[in-house]
């Protein structure tokens, strides 16, 4: 491949197989890694491994002649996605002396997240400023923005537009065929940040490592527009179903992960002939989102919503209230609290007065609960038990943050959500009301602040929007 037409060029060489990668017309930097399933191939000509051979072979021919790299960067190419951008083939940097097994190098460019993961926020983080929270909220916003954003993506096909000149912002959907991606793996080791690269308070937050993605073959939820007639339509029913990626305890994996084998194991879940048969879905996207906001919130892990690791028997250590933030709307009903964050006077006097126990343990409310907490091991369990309700409505977070990150968990055991649209919608409003009415808020210059403003004095406009008291 002659070197004038590559899209990209290796700079500098960060590890054994990783490079740091530019783009010559821009200068932006990107990450090359060298794949390195196609030496097996290369020697199996001459060695004789025939499986490896055949294996290597046709990653090759998907790569290079039915152009599946294209077909890949097309769906991992969101601006919340580490996204690959393209890949870059060159003659090896260092050959070796009349080495014929090596005929090129061949690289995966890219995004590069070069301000790390959040998981080493959540270890060395923490502001002491407020009595009960962990991580600024303008942070937690980002990442949980950003991830809903994804996920919307991956699972829906759905992108946020943007009408630049208005600031309206609008949902834009793919084909009708999407097919369902289910990322399996969200942790704080998952999600990455570039540095700013403008006036915007943090970077680009991006979903990366996919190695567990399971692609479904159940075609994405397609609504057809309101008629007259009746309401829109939908192109799909029917669950999202995969296999665990990592299996908790207490759960069945199925044989194979064929959908009718799934859907057999989800229809004895479901009617309780086969309760350990459960099945990873949507809902448990959205959950592990959850647990990340938990973390960045509280500074701890949150238990598993499936059995114990550390219980003899199948214990479960997590419920909640199935009148979500139950005690902040008694506060706000009884003692007619206003208050715009939570964790406030009107929510702290209708905890129980004992100092000695824990804040997550200081009350119980009275309604049903949904997977209710408890351990019957025979010699307990050091693993205290969680009511999420009463732990959120306690931290110094704006109700707007607890309200939006309480919708991740909210769980039904039988029918997983269709989807992740409506939900990020939601979060979206939730967000829209924090930006306007906090200080904090107000405040904050996201990604799009930034590329707005980028935008109007390209074109010449800021001038004009300040003029109108924009």
């Amino acid at each position: 491949m002659d070197p004038k037409s590559q899209q990209f060029q290796l700079v500098k060489k960060l590890t054994d197989e990783i490079w740091l990668a530019t783009r010559p017309e821009s200068g932006e930097e990107f990450l090359a890694k060298r794949i390195d399933d196609f030496d097996e191939y290369f020697r199996s000509r001459f060695e004789g491994s025939g499986k490896q051979q055949r294996q290597a072979k046709g990653l090759m021919d998907l790569v290079y002649e039915h152009n599946i790299g294209r077909n890949i960067s097309h769906v991992l190419n969101h601006e919340n996605l580490v996204s690959l951008a393209g890949y870059l083939r060159q003659k090896p940097l260092n050959p070796k002396p009349f080495d014929t097994k090596q005929a090129t190098d061949d690289y995966l460019v890219w995004d590069n997240c070069d301000a790390g993961f959040l998981e080493l926020l959540v270890i060395n983080g923490g502001g002491k400023g407020r009595r009960k929270s962990f991580l600024p909220e303008s942070l937690c916003w980002h990442v949980l923005t950003s991830v809903m954003r994804a996920l919307t993506w991956l699972h829906d096909g759905y992108r946020l537009g943007t009408n630049w000149d208005t600031g309206e912002q609008k949902w834009i959907k793919t084909d009708m065929d999407w097919m369902p991606i289910l990322h399996r793996d969200i942790t704080a080791t998952s999600i990455m940040f570039q540095h700013p690269r403008g006036e915007e308070t943090y970077g680009s937050c991006k979903l990366g490592r996919f190695a567990k993605a399971f692609v479904s073959g159940q075609p994405a939820d397609r609504q057809g527009e309101e008629t007259a007639d009746g309401p829109a339509l939908h192109s799909s029913s029917g669950q999202i179903l995969a296999p665990h990626a990592n299996l908790p305890k207490g759960l069945k994996a199925p044989p194979d992960a064929s959908a009718a084998t799934m859907k057999k194991f989800w229809a004895e879940y479901t009617t309780g002939k086969a309760p350990d048969q459960r099945l990873y879905t949507i809902s448990d996207e959205h959950w592990s989102l959850g647990a990340v906001l938990w973390r960045m919130m509280t500074s701890t892990k949150l238990p598993s919503q499936d059995s114990c690791s550390l219980c003899e028997s199948k214990c479960r250590h997590i419920t909640g209230c199935v009148q979500p933030l139950c005690l902040i709307a008694e506060a706000e009903e009884e003692e007619g609290c206003r208050c715009v964050y939570a964790g406030c006077q009107h929510i702290q006097a209708r905890l129980d007065a004992s100092p000695e126990l824990r804040p997550e343990h200081r009350r119980r409310c009275d309604h049903p609960k949904w997977r209710a907490a408890g351990c019957d091991c025979p010699r307990g369990c050091p693993r205290p038990d969680v009511h999420i309700d009463d732990v959120l409505a306690q931290l110094d977070y704006s109700k707007f943050l607890v309200r939006a990150v309480r919708k991740l968990f909210d769980w039904d055991w039988e029918t997983s959500r269709r989807g992740s649209v409506t939900l990020c919608t939601e979060i979206n409003a939730a967000y829209r009301q924090w930006k306007t009415q906090t200080s904090e808020g107000r405040e904050y210059v996201d990604v799009y602040d930034d590329a707005w403003k980028r935008y109007m004095v390209l074109n010449g406009k800021l001038d004009e929007q300040q003029k109108g008291g924009a």
